[in-house]
Formats: structure tokens, sequence, C-alpha cells
């Protein structure tokens, strides 16, 4: 079973108290005797009632393992996350590691200075998998930050035992646990920083690869990927994924073997289908392409770019006689938001959009007609696609999640109004 929790249907409560229930759900099975594993991957993990209920679970219950992957950005002393204080408890039974990266540049006094555009790739997975007797069971994933700005923001957190869903997510947080090229311990990230601190000192290019190798300790390194033989993905439900190593200029399509040599029978612009390698990009445009002449296609997205394939497909579903409305970040998708509308303008499109002020953090598109919808973590852009550890999912022939999405979207447009037509 997949249900869906909005901040704008249920309230901004109504998310962290999901997941508080998976650890309630977890913390009965443990203590009816099943083997329970927890696996949280986070981007920003502030929430102190999540923590609280986390670190009481391995307190209680000393058999249960709990492991969490963390974006770089919490590894740092003092930074806004609770992970610092978690470790400090000492519990045998939990486990962080950080997902490595260099995002830093120097200024020109030599000292470190943040820079997204530096960044080697970060982790924007936010979901936490329970594990029973060794069989993952059920999990929370969806664009929802364990944050209170997350509560505050039009966000989406989804709960499900879908296999389709479950093996893959195990699989992908199993690669980045097991990677010494991938994910380092507090010791070792802070080894690192120290690492940059010094070599920004001395002037060196942080850019450099062989000296970004040698920082994060993966120097002589064997990084060969296992290439298995493609195989193709169809079913109701498939999830796709990307991901960068730190000291590698290529993405791949998820971390884990399984899943970056996956193909999809894409549908063509002719109406034909042929495979392609399935990634971010071809499962948002299979999804795109399905939706047939006539029907609503709802976008509910943070980000998007001009300059990905799915943009190029949303105008051309419009001007196939798709009805496509857009809800975007009033901030980051006001430049997006102008640009679309003058598509409208200009040729006539079956084409909406409207802006938020409260801050719209989902990515997500949904067919209410043919029971389809596309949701994950990813922004349509291309950092998305070619830097960040990110992953999405296509549910078809799902009418009840479908439903559920188009309130969503109903409720927040009807509370905002159309953005102008540029000239």
């Amino acid at each position: 079973m997949t249900r869906v929790v909005f901040t704008s249907l249920h309230g901004g409560a109504a998310l962290p108290t999901s997941i508080l229930d998976l650890i309630a759900r977890a913390r009965n099975c443990a203590a009816a005797g099943i083997k329970v594993e927890v696996e949280v991957m986070c981007f920003a993990f502030t929430d102190a009632r999540i923590a609280t209920a986390l670190l009481a679970l391995c307190r209680d219950l000393p058999a249960v393992t709990l492991r969490i992957i963390a974006d770089w950005s919490q590894s740092a002393r003092n930074a806004p996350t609770v992970l610092e204080g978690m470790a400090a408890a000492g519990l045998r039974n939990l486990f962080i590691k950080f997902k490595l990266d260099a995002p830093y540049m120097r200024d020109t006094a030599g000292r470190l200075c943040y820079s997204y555009g530096a960044s080697r790739g970060m982790l924007h997975h936010k979901t936490l998998l329970i594990r029973l007797d060794g069989v993952p069971a059920v999990m929370a994933l969806g664009s929802y930050n364990w944050t209170a700005r997350g509560q505050q923001a039009y966000e989406n957190l989804i709960m499900t035992d879908d296999p389709a869903i479950l093996g893959p997510m195990e699989a992908e947080f199993a690669a980045l646990w097991s990677d010494h090229g991938l994910t380092g311990s507090t010791d070792r990230t802070r080894h690192i920083m120290a690492r940059l601190k010094t070599e920004a000192g001395l002037g060196r290019d942080l850019r450099d690869p062989r000296l970004l190798s040698d920082v994060l300790g993966l120097a002589g390194a064997q990084t060969t990927r296992v290439v298995p033989p493609r195989c193709l993905e169809d079913g109701a439900v498939i999830t796709a994924f990307s991901g960068s190593r730190p000291v590698d200029d290529d993405a791949a399509a998820g971390h884990a073997a399984m899943n970056d040599r996956r193909a999809i029978d894409l549908l063509r612009p002719a109406g034909l289908r042929r495979p392609a390698p399935l990634t971010l990009n071809t499962l948002a445009l299979e999804a795109i392409r399905s939706v047939p002449t006539g029907a609503r296609l709802v976008v509910a997205m943070y980000a998007l770019s001009p300059r990905v394939p799915e943009f190029g497909a949303l105008i051309d579903a419009a001007r196939r006689g798709v009805q496509v409305a857009f809800i975007l970040d009033g901030t980051i998708g006001a430049r997006t938001a102008a640009a679309i509308a003058s598509f409208a303008r200009r040729e006539g499109l079956p084409l909406s959009v409207q802006t938020t002020r409260r801050r719209m953090h989902q990515k997500y598109l949904c067919c209410p007609e043919t029971g389809m919808v596309l949701s994950g973590t990813a922004n349509m852009t291309e950092d998305a696609t070619t830097r960040h550890s990110e992953h999405r999912i296509l549910w078809r022939n799902a009418p009840v999640l479908a439903a559920a999405f188009a309130d969503d979207f109903d409720l927040m447009s009807a509370r905002l109004v159309p953005a102008r037509l540029a000239a």
C-alpha cells in the first residue's frame, strides 16, 4: 500500500508525525523479538522529536541497528543538524556516515568559502527504510526535509511497502554505505575538512581532480564500476536514480550497479517505443509523453530549468493538446514561470502557470485521468541529473494516488493567482 501526506491537505505537523509513527512501528516489532534495522538518508535533519525517537529506539532496544547517511553539509561541527548530538550519545548500534563532497572555493585571501557550484554531488534523498528480519518492510520518502522549514513549505511525504520501491532504495543505500569513495565517517570528514582548509591556505586549486582525490583519501584507490548487463524495467511502479562520484566527471543512473544498469522501453515523440537507459530524464519523458491529448497534466516543481529535456517535453505536450498547469516556487521559479507564460501567449498553448510566496518544495507531475504520478527528490534541473544523488518514482494507473496529488495541486492553485503573461 502507498499513501501520501501533504502539508496543504493535512498540515505541516502531519509529516513528522507520520515518520514518528514508523519509528513506533519499528519499536513494536523489535519489542516482539523481530530483528529491526533502520536506514536513513537525509539532506537536512534538524527535527529534535524525530532524533529523540530514534535515539530512544536504539537506547531501549540494543538489538536494533540504525544507519544514517547524511549530506556533507551536516558533517561540520555546529552545523544546523541533530546528528552531532545523536553521535554524542555514544550508542553502539547507531552509525552515521556522510556523502563525500568538497563544495568550496578559496577566496582572494586563500580562505575556504562555500560554493554550490563547486559541489561534487549532494545527497538529496530524504528516506527512512525499516527492514524486518532482513527484509525491507516499509519506508517513508518524498520532498520533505526533516526540518521546521519543511513543515512550513509545500511538501509531501510518501509511505509505502511496495517492493518495486523498497528494493531499489535498499540497494542504493547499501551502495552508498559500503563505498569508501562515496561516504565517510565523522572523523574522516573532519580530517578532509582540515586538509581542504590547509590546501586552500596554500593557494591550491581545489578543483584539481588529483588534489581532490588525495584530500578525500582516494588516491590510488580502485574506482572501476562493475557493469552488469542492462535489464529492461517495465512495471506499474518504476524507480530511477542519479548519482555522481566526487572524483569523477561523469554521472551514473544510481550508485548501485543494479540501478545504474537498467533500461526503459521509452515512448518516443513519434509514438514508437525504443529501449533507453533508465535515468531521471527518461523516466520523466516517459511520464510526460504518456499523457493523452486533451487530458490534464499538473506540475508542482521547486526548480524547473528550460535547459533540461523535460521542459521541452512539457511544452510539446501542450502543443499536442494536453492541458498543462504549473505551480512553481515564487523565488526559484520566477524566470521559468515567465518563460512558460510567454510560450502560452505567443503560441496560444493550453499552458497555465502560478507561483507561490510560500516555499514550493515539491517535485511532481500528475495526470488524474490516467492515474499517472511522477514524484521524488529531483528538481528538473541539470544538477539533479549530473551531480546530485536523487530519485524519481513513476506510478502508472494509480488512480487513488493520482487523485491525492491532484487534490494537493488544486488546493494550492486555489490559493494563488495566475502569473502575468510575458510580452
